[in-house]
């Protein structure tokens, strides 16, 4: 694994809310990588394309659907350990 995610905030989440999602993978600097956001109570999975610059790092910010309904939410991408999110009510 050569990713990671890295300052992704806040943990916990809460549903409605903001996300920031940060990636570091040097090995796929300058390329256009996808996170999934997977809710692990449904199976349900949204891929939203992240640019890396030069450095490998790339960042952005995700709203949690409010009806998210899973007090978890994983993020996932090729190469990258990883990372569970804990999701609050509104």
């Amino acid at each position: 694994m050569s990713g990671t995610f890295q300052g992704t905030f806040p943990n916990p989440v809460q549903a409605g809310g903001n996300l920031i999602i940060r990636l570091y993978d040097p090995d796929r600097a300058g390329h256009t990588v996808h996170v999934f956001v997977l809710n692990p109570a449904t199976g349900q999975s949204t891929s939203i394309p992240m640019v890396l610059d030069d450095d490998g790092v790339g960042g952005l910010k995700w709203v949690v659907p409010v009806d998210w309904d899973a007090p978890l939410l994983t993020l996932q991408s090729e190469d990258t350990t990883d990372l569970t999110v804990t999701v609050t009510e509104p």
